[in-house]
């Protein structure tokens, strides 16, 4: 998908994946990260239907700011995106119509409900590398405890989970060679870790850097190995640093 859309960033809602998408967005020509949801809908013209989605692209009557999620598009801008050709033609359209996104040359889409449907929102965006954020049951349940309004029952957290896992799995199965998956824990609780760097040629063999060195060291992680499967510099281009 060219001329927009970047990498999708996604993971359980409130587990890290605006800290991912800022790490990515180190990529020079990126701007974001944007919660836009257009993978949620199954063809431009329903995108009217993810209505939490589509009221958050429009323009509101305050000056557009990028710290808002809102792309900021306008009522024909709106109506042009749900006649777009697909969802690459989204994407084009909101790079060329939104003022959020003018000198960009792509974006990050971070929409974590994209985890709940996540084969399906791959589908939509043939090529389109996707980063998923894993974080362990107890850090969730950190996350959660710590924030009262969004306090979950230890079932209702364990079935999110469940359901995550199953989604990814099946996201895997589907696009093994564009689906990379993050851990949390292995680097993001101590951002001066020293990671180890895939080799090309083998898995055995490993060089090691700072995570201020080339997000090309980061290691990603398969759901069923939890072993070095790819390095970042297949999602983003090899030029974001950690």
């Amino acid at each position: 998908m060219d001329g927009g859309l970047h990498c999708i960033v996604t993971g359980l809602e409130y587990s890290g994946t605006t800290l991912l998408s800022e790490l990515v967005m180190s990529a020079p020509g990126l701007l974001g990260p944007f919660e836009t949801g257009f993978l949620l809908a199954p063809t431009p013209a329903r995108f009217r239907g993810v209505s939490a989605y589509y009221a958050r692209a429009q323009r509101s009557t305050a000056p557009p700011q990028r710290s808002e999620a809102s792309l900021s598009l306008s009522a024909e801008d709106m109506e042009a995106l749900l006649h777009a050709r697909d969802h690459a033609a989204m994407y084009a359209l909101a790079m060329n119509r939104s003022p959020l996104l003018r000198g960009a040359t792509r974006f990050v889409d971070n929409t974590p409900r994209y985890a709940t449907q996540l084969r399906a929102a791959m589908s939509r965006a043939p090529g389109v590398p996707t980063l998923v954020l894993r974080r362990s049951r107890a850090d969730m349940r950190a996350v959660y405890r710590s924030t009262p309004a969004l306090l979950l029952p230890e079932e209702k957290l364990a079935t999110n989970m469940r359901v995550f896992e199953r989604n990814v799995a099946a996201a895997e199965k589907a696009f093994p060679d564009r689906l990379y998956e993050v851990e949390y824990d292995g680097h993001f609780h101590d951002p001066s870790t020293t990671l180890p760097q895939p080799s090309p040629t083998s898995s055995t063999r490993s060089s090691t850097t700072t995570s201020s060195e080339r997000c090309s060291a980061a290691t990603y992680y398969s759901p069923t190995r939890r072993a070095p499967r790819s390095s970042a510099s297949s999602a983003c281009g090899g030029s974001c640093r950690f």
